[in-house]
């Protein structure tokens, strides 16, 4: 009986170590997503912004900045 409360708990701790390695990955991408979505949500920005003047500098100054990211 022993054996098979040890080999249960072992189960359930293989278990939960691979969904916390799991929740850690699963957190890994949320945070890239995030941060992918932000330079988005810049970039559409600053494309709005190219768009509106139109003006070669803010051209250039629009490429540096992607060139940075």
């Amino acid at each position: 009986m022993v054996t098979r409360q040890q080999s249960q708990r072992r189960g359930l701790e293989a278990q939960d170590e691979q969904q916390s390695g799991l929740s850690k990955e699963t957190e890994s991408k949320l945070v890239n997503l995030q941060s992918l979505l932000r330079k988005l949500a810049y970039f559409n920005r600053a494309t709005d912004e190219i768009l509106r003047v139109n003006s070669k500098e803010a051209i250039i100054r629009q490429q540096t900045t992607l060139k940075t990211k």
